[in-house]
């Protein structure tokens, strides 16, 4: 079985704040993707980060993309991690022609697929991504979804990523029954026992905003 992936759920702006995630364990750094008005490519969380870059202009609580005369901002933004980690792109953009036009934007950029991994709520918005040979985990928030899910023998993507109270281990339990459909993510998961738990269950990934969580992780796997 391979080690879990622990996911940190928002990206420092410096160099240093991500190596120390990575000393806890982190291996995997998620950037949250939107388009503004003028379709350039927006980074959106509920705190600001990646504050620091040069290349940014402030938006009330987005910031977005410049033009940088070196190259696309995402790939600037992948500069600032260690080599050995990857990135979740998330796509916050997941309705009718916006998903779209966000991956088509996305695709624009020179992104490396085998380092970077891209969840959304739609997952049809994927099916792109995918045949560029990134890897695609679809996003679910809500049990409705959930359970639409577990109804569907053919959804495509490399992972499902599902809000982490709705995970369930047992012979019944969602975990195993998403199993089926191809690996599985929990978010967002802030207490280190409860992250085990899900690894222990059978869950592939955490995502976490507190790094104790990674070293909880950490010590379980290495112990």
């Amino acid at each position: 079985m391979s080690p879990p992936l622990m996911i940190a759920h928002r990206t420092p702006a410096d160099r240093n704040g991500c190596q120390a995630l990575v000393n806890s364990g982190a291996n995997v750094f998620e950037v949250d993707l939107m388009l503004a008005a003028d379709d350039e490519i927006v980074l959106s969380h509920d705190i600001p980060f990646l504050t620091s870059l040069p290349w940014f202009r402030h938006d009330g609580l987005r910031l977005m993309f410049g033009r940088h005369p070196s190259g696309p901002p995402l790939e600037a933004v992948a500069e600032l991690l260690p080599p050995e980690v990857e990135m979740l792109l998330d796509l916050k953009c997941d309705r009718g022609t916006e998903a779209f036009r966000l991956v088509r934007k996305l695709l624009t950029l020179e992104l490396d697929p085998a380092r970077c991994y891209v969840s959304s709520k739609n997952w049809r918005s994927l099916e792109e991504l995918e045949r560029e040979g990134f890897r695609t985990w679809r996003s679910v928030a809500h049990p409705w979804a959930l359970r639409s899910l577990l109804e569907d023998d053919a959804v495509p993507g490399y992972a499902v990523t599902v809000r982490h109270p709705m995970l369930t281990a047992g012979p019944e339990g969602s975990i195993e029954r998403l199993q089926r459909l191809g690996k599985v993510m929990a978010w967002t998961v802030n207490d280190p026992r409860r992250a085990n738990e899900l690894v222990a269950a059978g869950v592939d990934g955490v995502t976490s905003d507190r790094p104790e969580v990674f070293s909880a992780m950490s010590n379980t796997v290495l112990g």
